[in-house]
């Protein structure tokens, strides 16, 4: 793209030029500019600096108006107040291919582009075809486009024999770009002896969608309007006629819009039928919506196969953009959905209309494993709680002895002889206790029975508190830690699964944080790795994931295998792209505002969650009843102990028979306890 000349000029610079042909051209052209372009919006006038050798850098009559707006001329002397209004100010860009020369700038009326004018002083068409092309590819390239804006192409040398056919293709030159709002200037020289007119400049315009059923297939060039000059040497337009009529109106009968997407829930949904072009979708919000929308517009709707490429929405690589996102760029469709985040800021070739849905992009992780059964017995008490009462027996068993003993040493009470003589007495008492079960004979001392007391009412408060818990934990062993974050997510060993599409709209993710990062070409798969093997987790949006959950990943009780963060990655709005200058785009905005306002999306919304619950109800493998049936499966932790405790039987069988028989001390001392209470008693008789 050359660069840009900036020029500030009074309408008396355009018109002082010496040859007649350049200043009726200059004098069309000012007089288009009044009549039809926005004062506020700067004018870009694009022109081949290189038609000829032996020609200056700018047209003939940019020439005139370049060389006459210098500080040394005097141009209030040259000045017709009669005919000019030296008042006013056009103020515009000279647009060259190799131009590098930089005149006076009206900095205060700079910035805001809307009106353009191409000049190609070529006289072969094939030539002047390719340098409308390359002006307009210029253009295009440019952040000064705008194709909704008007547009003069003005080629002054053209053969007499190929005006229209030139016209034509001209226009169809623009049409590639989507400019409707076009005109051509040609030279003509007929004469019409009955006025005493002669033309000068033919003006040729095209009406895309007139007749019906045309669909903005350039077929002839229209002659709105010719610039003549009388007997008094007068330039005007002969008919006066509007030369940038509206081209568009509120139908495009006859006509299709096509549309490219691909099957994603709950936006587009339900494969009806599908053949080599296109696919047919019997749900979702969008396909509900394009189809109210071409209904409005009289339009055939054509919902093409999802990209041959096998990218959804798609991503830029080497310059080009995959996916659906590379169809609409490509011209193949006239607009895309499937929940496309808005990324116009991203694709220069697009615009998009205001977003009709607002998504949020969340971390989504395997949910919470729950305990393991056998576990279930231990998890009533907090460990610091199973310590605490654990010190506390071993402390109040040791207590017991220490007290026993100082009884013994204090009073020689024979009944204290042969009780609790060691700790292990003690302990083996009091675990008694604890399980529920009597113990065995306590002194009849105050002091020790009170101790012992006390420990039988801790023991009855904690059982009762234990087996008041039990059945709950037995039934619901409760969830594991669950991930929440994604300061927790980094740290933890799920793999991070995130779709190529992702990348580049959130270009954060290619920092060193996200390095055990993986590619989610299928997120649908992501999804299922996440529910079922639970080693992963997927950024992606909170509408389908949780669509998806609902319909695919929930147990025989509905709750969900995939949870999301509370936290929001981003927050994205949906909308609808078209290439910029699309006919369609405002007519099409205009009936999704209104499908906005009266409701009608969180209708379908509604209708697509309500279908959902129901397919998920009837796909659950249990009933929702307030009683649970007990078996085997929550008793794996009773069963546990007891298979331990029958492997501590056996092992203690065992080393029983190894060792060498031994008669318990235990037995003993109670054996000669009994024969002096005998010997107290014949006394006393």
């Amino acid at each position: 793209m050359g660069t840009i000349k900036t020029m500030c000029i009074t309408f008396a610079s355009l018109i002082i030029c010496s040859s007649s042909e350049d200043l009726q051209l200059a004098q069309c052209l000012l007089h288009i500019m009044k009549r039809n372009f926005l004062p506020e919006l700067n004018v870009i006038i694009s022109y081949d600096d290189e038609v000829s050798k032996n020609s200056s850098q700018t047209p003939k009559c940019l020439r005139c108006a370049e060389q006459t707006f210098t500080p040394s001329s005097e141009v209030n002397t040259l000045i017709n107040m009669e005919v000019i209004h030296s008042s006013q100010q056009i103020s515009f860009l000279l647009m060259s291919r190799r131009a590098e020369i930089q005149i006076n700038t009206n900095v205060d009326a700079l910035g805001i582009y809307g009106n353009f004018i191409l000049i190609s002083e070529y006289e072969i068409s094939e030539d002047i075809i390719d340098d409308v092309t390359q002006q307009l590819l210029n253009l295009r390239h440019s952040m000064m486009w705008n194709a909704r804006q008007r547009f003069v192409a003005a080629v002054p040398n053209v053969r007499n024999d190929s005006k229209e056919r030139v016209a034509e293709d001209v226009l169809a030159a623009f049409w590639k770009h989507n400019v409707i709002n076009a005109i051509v200037l040609t030279p003509s020289y007929q004469r019409i002896p009955e006025e005493e007119q002669v033309p000068l400049m033919n003006v040729y315009t095209w009406f895309p969608y007139h007749p019906v059923g045309r669909c903005a297939n350039v077929k002839d060039a229209v002659l709105v309007d010719q610039w003549v000059v009388d007997g008094e040497d007068e330039t005007y337009f002969l008919y006066n006629a509007s030369l940038f009529p509206k081209k568009t109106g509120l139908k495009f009968t006859g006509c299709t819009l096509t549309i490219g997407t691909f099957e994603y829930a709950p936006v587009v949904m339900d494969v009806e039928s599908q053949n080599n072009v296109s696919t047919v979708y019997k749900g979702g919000t969008e396909v509900f919506l394009t189809r109210i929308i071409a209904e409005k517009m009289n339009m055939s709707l054509v919902v093409l196969n999802p990209p041959a490429d096998g990218w959804r929405w798609g991503f830029e690589t080497n310059g080009k953009w995959t996916g659906v996102t590379g169809m609409l760029i490509n011209g193949e469709c006239d607009t895309v959905m499937g929940n496309w985040y808005y990324r116009c800021h991203l694709v220069e070739e697009v615009e998009c209309i205001t977003q009709h849905n607002m998504d949020d992009t969340r971390w989504f992780v395997p949910c919470a494993k729950p305990y393991p059964r056998w576990l279930s017995i231990t998890r009533v008490f907090q460990p610091s709680l199973w310590l605490s009462f654990f010190l506390t027996y071993v402390t109040i068993a040791f207590v017991m002895r220490k007290l026993v003993q100082i009884k013994k040493s204090t009073f020689k009470d024979y009944k204290l002889k042969y009780i609790y003589n060691s700790l292990v007495e003690c302990l083996l008492d009091f675990w008694a206790v604890i399980l529920g079960q009597s113990a065995c004979d306590i002194p009849q001392v105050t002091l020790i029975r009170s101790l012992f007391l006390l420990w039988l009412v801790m023991c009855l408060a904690i059982n009762t508190v234990y087996q008041t818990f039990l059945t709950t934990f037995l039934i619901e062993p409760g969830l594991q830690q669950q991930i929440s974050s994604e300061d927790e997510l980094l740290n933890s060993n799920l793999v991070l699964g995130i779709p190529d599409t992702y990348v580049s709209l959130y270009p954060d993710l290619k920092d060193d944080r996200y390095k055990r990062q993986i590619h989610c070409p299928n997120v649908l798969k992501c999804q299922d790795r996440v529910a079922l093997k639970g080693d992963m987790s997927v950024l992606f949006s909170i509408l389908n994931t949780e669509y998806v959950t609902a319909t695919r990943h929930t147990d025989g009780s509905g709750k969900p295998k995939i949870c999301r963060f509370y936290e929001n990655y981003s927050n994205q709005f949906v909308s609808f792209p078209f290439l910029k200058g699309n006919p369609y785009t405002e007519r099409f905005e205009q009936i999704v505002f209104i499908i906005l306002e009266s409701g009608l999306k969180e209708k379908w919304w509604s209708d697509i969650k309500y279908i959902a619950t129901l397919k998920s109800i009837l796909r659950e493998s249990s009933t929702s009843d307030d009683y649970v049936q007990m078996s085997l499966e929550h008793f794996q932790s009773a069963f546990l102990l007891l298979v331990l405790g029958y492997i501590l039987a056996l092992l203690s069988l065992f080393l029983e028979i190894c060792c060498r028989y031994r008669k318990p001390r235990y037995a003993l001392k109670h054996k000669n306890l009994d024969k002096e209470i005998n010997v107290v008693k014949d006394k006393n008789n």
